[in-house]
């Protein structure tokens, strides 16, 4: 929330490799034309900014840093791609800066997995799939998840970030304790975020959902 245009464009600067222990006597336009060089010679297409909402365009170092930002967007042949929660309605778009930058973007919301509908299924399934490649224990193999799709969708509403975190917390208890495969005995075992037991609570039981 209190980040400034050079500790931005540090950051960019970092993550380029990009040396930052003389950078103090570069200025903000300075860091910005070595970032803005070497995302151009490397050919960069897209550039992920996460967690927008932090910048709070009614603080002036909020204003400063969400217009570095637009301005260096202006300057590389590369899709922006700003991640962040409730953005619709956070600081980032209001004002007059806000309105410029929204005026620049096409907003698309994200939403949790549903569990409905087969097509539905089949994509839980194949994420469930993905995470499961992960899983390093002796005695499982990657699909034995499957037959726990429902059960899984109903443990994290859906939510990818409590899956994998489901996941990776149970493959750790699994070594702990000596088992070696993801049991659902082990998964009930596991606890979920906080975010995730909400929204179990606030789910239809199964049999109430529609199905199409």
């Amino acid at each position: 929330p209190a980040t400034t245009p050079r500790m931005m464009l540090t950051a960019f600067a970092r993550f380029l490799g990009l040396p930052t222990t003389g950078s103090a006597r570069l200025n903000s336009d300075g860091l910005s034309d070595v970032c803005a060089a070497v995302l151009t010679e490397s050919g960069t297409s897209m550039i992920i900014v996460d967690e927008v909402h932090n910048l709070r365009t009614n603080r002036q170092a909020g204003v400063e840093a969400a217009s570095t930002l637009k301005i260096f967007g202006d300057r590389i042949n590369a899709t922006f791609l700003y991640g962040g929660i409730d953005l619709d309605g956070s600081d980032m778009f209001t004002g007059e800066l806000g309105r410029q930058i929204a005026g620049r973007v096409v907003l698309h919301p994200m939403r949790t997995y549903r569990f409905r509908t087969p097509a539905q299924q089949q994509e839980w399934i194949d994420l469930i799939g993905l995470c499961e490649n992960h899983v390093i224990l002796a005695d499982h193999r990657p699909g034995m998840l499957a037959n726990q799709a429902a059960y899984l969708h109903e443990r994290v509403g859906g939510s990818i970030g409590s899956l994998r975190a489901l996941i990776g917390d149970a493959t750790a208890r699994a070594i702990l304790t000596g088992h070696e495969t993801l049991t659902r005995t082990l998964l009930d075992q596991t606890p979920t975020d906080h975010r995730a037991e909400t929204a179990r609570r606030s789910m239809p039981p199964p049999d109430t959902q529609p199905v199409r």
